[in-house]
């Protein structure tokens, strides 16, 4: 394989991939190659975003739930939201990433490799990464900026869980229910019922530090005690 590239992308994520894919669909695409540590499988996870109804359509083969309805609640009120022209969509990464990757075609290409430093120089770039050496004449740099021990993060664990009975309605997408505790910080529960047995829910909060596993675990079950789910 070659080493020079048109077009170097770091990162086969979201934005990566899909910049790949739509690089790959032109009549001359430029040479162009993705480097991504880690396998589609290794980063699984859930997406959520806004989408069209023609959006919609092309997210099919990966959408796990579609919901028209949403709500957000705290201690005094619940407020719901729908749309005629949106859905709130939860998608499979892995189910994405893979189709387009399935996209790509020669001279688009994806490696498994990591970079380990970026070198630029007058009329390119080289890549230096944990395998050799690559160069290209323009980069497109995925990778997240370092984020200072002040700042505020946002970090969640969840479970998808079988309930016992069914879920008493199934078309809402909880996006925040803010009636856990407070006290680390922006707490809130996000739950998204994919059927009426089939519930993803997620503690999340928005602070300075990260807790133990054990207190997100905690918030999931009170909040599942206190909605009558088993």
């Amino acid at each position: 394989m070659s080493t020079e590239f048109d077009i170097a992308i770091i990162g086969g994520g979201n934005a990566g991939l899909t910049l790949a894919a739509q690089l790959a669909a032109q009549d001359n695409p430029p040479s162009t190659v993705v480097i991504e540590p880690q396998t589609v499988q290794q980063r699984d996870c859930s997406w959520g975003l806004w989408a069209l109804d023609q959006q919609t359509e092309q997210l099919a083969h990966s959408t796990k739930g579609r919901w028209r309805r949403w709500q957000l609640v705290d201690e005094t009120r619940r407020v719901v939201h729908s749309s005629n022209q949106y859905s709130y969509l939860s998608l499979s990464s892995a189910d994405y990433l893979l189709d387009r990757a399935a996209q790509l075609r020669e001279p688009v290409s994806l490696i498994e490799d990591s970079v380990k430093a970026l070198h630029p120089q007058q009329s390119e770039t080289i890549i230096e990464t944990e395998q050799g050496r690559y160069s290209a004449k323009t980069v497109y740099d995925s990778r997240p900026p370092e984020i200072g021990y002040s700042t505020l993060r946002q970090h969640f664990l969840g479970w998808q869980i079988t309930t016992k009975e069914p879920i008493k309605d199934p078309d809402m997408a909880t996006l925040m229910d803010f009636r856990v505790d407070q006290s680390r910080g922006l707490h809130f529960i996000y739950a998204l019922p994919f059927s009426d047995h089939h519930l993803l829910i997620e503690s999340t909060l928005i602070s300075g530090r990260m807790e133990t596993q054990d207190w997100y675990r905690d918030a999931i079950k009170g909040w599942l005690r206190d909605n009558n789910i088993e």
